[in-house]
């Protein structure tokens, strides 16, 4: 198992870890999670293909970064969109 897991595309962060649950059939679900951000994987069978994705993501850097700027956008425009609604 590929136990390094690259820092979080998103914020930079090194507080990033592999983490496990149960599903409704009891059976093991792995996902990676940024501690600073809350950015996570989707949920694997095994905690290697959940680290193989997470460093994929961090090797498409472009798409990453592009994908954290419409996020980021998002907020901006939720928050001045709540500002206004207060407003009325």
């Amino acid at each position: 198992m590929d136990k390094i897991i690259n820092s979080c595309p998103f914020c930079g962060s090194k507080k990033v870890i592999l983490d496990n649950y149960r599903d409704i059939e009891n059976k093991k679900r792995f996902f990676v999670s940024c501690l600073s951000c809350n950015a996570t994987t989707g949920f694997y069978s095994n905690g290697d293909s959940a680290i193989k994705f997470w460093n994929q993501a961090v090797k498409n850097k472009i798409i990453t970064n592009w994908i954290h700027s419409i996020i980021f956008r998002i907020r901006i425009i939720l928050k001045r969109w709540l500002e206004i609604k207060d407003g009325e």
